[in-house]
């Protein structure tokens, strides 16, 4: 299972050279985890920026992944991965869903790089 964080995501809508390497994990949707976190900070990002119906489109798109809600032990672990490594909580929410998964995490952030 791979998981791609919201700062890829994005990288990989707007077609950036950094983005383009994750194009190839997110075509195997069945492989795909992706969290109801990143779900919003995508669609939040490319609303304010690029309008409704281009975010309906990216949403569309992230849905054909598996998707994971975050629930109250996800919750818990992210904010002990937060206190622990000095995570912003987004950031401790996708890593904690990545190890409830055991998903390798891809992130273009620096704050939860390296493995989940």
């Amino acid at each position: 299972m791979n998981l791609v964080d919201s700062s890829g995501w994005l990288s990989f809508f707007e077609g950036t050279g950094r983005g383009t390497r994750y194009a190839e994990i997110l075509e195997d949707s069945e492989n795909l985890l992706v969290p109801s976190i990143t779900l919003y900070e995508v669609f939040s990002a490319i609303l304010k920026t690029s309008g409704k119906d281009i975010a309906l489109k990216a949403a569309a798109r992230m849905r054909q992944g598996v998707q994971m809600e975050i629930d109250g032990t996800i919750a818990i672990e992210a904010a002990r991965l937060s206190s622990e490594h000095g995570l912003s909580m987004s950031g401790a929410m996708v890593l904690a869903c990545a190890r409830r998964r055991d998903a390798v995490l891809y992130s273009e952030g620096d704050d939860i790089s390296g493995p989940a």
